[in-house]
């Protein structure tokens, strides 16, 4: 009997020492107690090699706090990064712009529409693990993934033909789709849901077998601690997940 409460309270030990407590942090992700792992699917059990492996935590690239976004040579953008007559304001002043956006639908014309973002410069170097990664996903081309906050019903964000490549899930949510500025907002740290749809036919008719169901968790700053989560990135030499 002794021998078997001193082998629980090392096991307790042990799970202390491995859990987000020790980090005293406000707010600590651990990936393996959220059930945050690297996985290897079969989408279709009818051909060889017919696997996906999805990569759940990512480390997104931050920019600075803006109301509206700008697409510029291919891709989305700070607007004063375009315009450059536009400046960095304070947080009254960027509503207000917003508000202004939204009234007149001229971004170019407002005096500023981005705020500093004290994070910015967290994986901002060489930026790793900075979007969702499904490797093998470009071998099912008629796909349908679904961005959720958990618990609650609401898409956040649909892809479809998600392929890695263009309009990839890299934390950043546009209000507004396809046109030249819209609004955009940055998701913040934390854990979300998704869930995965594969399917013979471009109409999206005919399914490729189940919906796939999956976790992942944003770690956008290096003031969120983190356990285990770094041997379940696709980049293992990502510096914000040393634990």
């Amino acid at each position: 009997m002794k021998k078997l409460s001193f082998l629980a309270i090392i096991g307790l030990l042990v799970a202390l020492a491995t859990s987000c407590i020790r980090t005293n942090e406000p707010f600590c992700i651990n990936c393996t107690s959220e059930g945050i792992q690297k996985q290897t699917y079969v989408v279709d059990t009818t051909q060889e090699g017919a696997t996906i492996t999805i990569f759940p935590v990512i480390t997104p690239r931050n920019y600075d706090f803006c109301d509206s976004f700008v697409y510029y040579k291919g891709a989305y953008t700070e607007p004063y990064r375009v315009y450059p007559n536009l400046l960095l304001c304070e947080k009254e002043a960027a509503v207000d712009t917003a508000q202004r956006y939204r009234e007149k639908g001229d971004v170019s014309q407002q005096p500023c529409v981005c705020r500093v973002n004290p994070d910015k410069k967290f994986n901002d170097t060489v930026p790793k693990n900075e979007f969702l990664y499904i490797e093998g996903i470009e071998k099912f081309p008629n796909s349908v993934m679904n961005i959720r906050t958990p618990g609650d019903t609401t898409k956040i964000r649909t892809y479809y033909n998600y392929n890695n490549k263009g309009d990839v899930f890299n934390g950043l949510i546009l209000r507004t789709e396809n046109t030249p500025i819209i609004e955009s907002k940055m998701l913040k740290s934390g854990i979300y849901d998704a869930e995965l749809f594969f399917f013979k036919d471009a109409a999206q008719q005919v399914p490729i077998g189940d919906t796939i169901w999956f976790k992942f968790a944003i770690i956008r700053s290096d003031k969120i601690a983190n356990i285990n989560c770094l041997k379940q990135a696709r980049d293992l030499n990502d510096t914000k997940l040393l634990k």
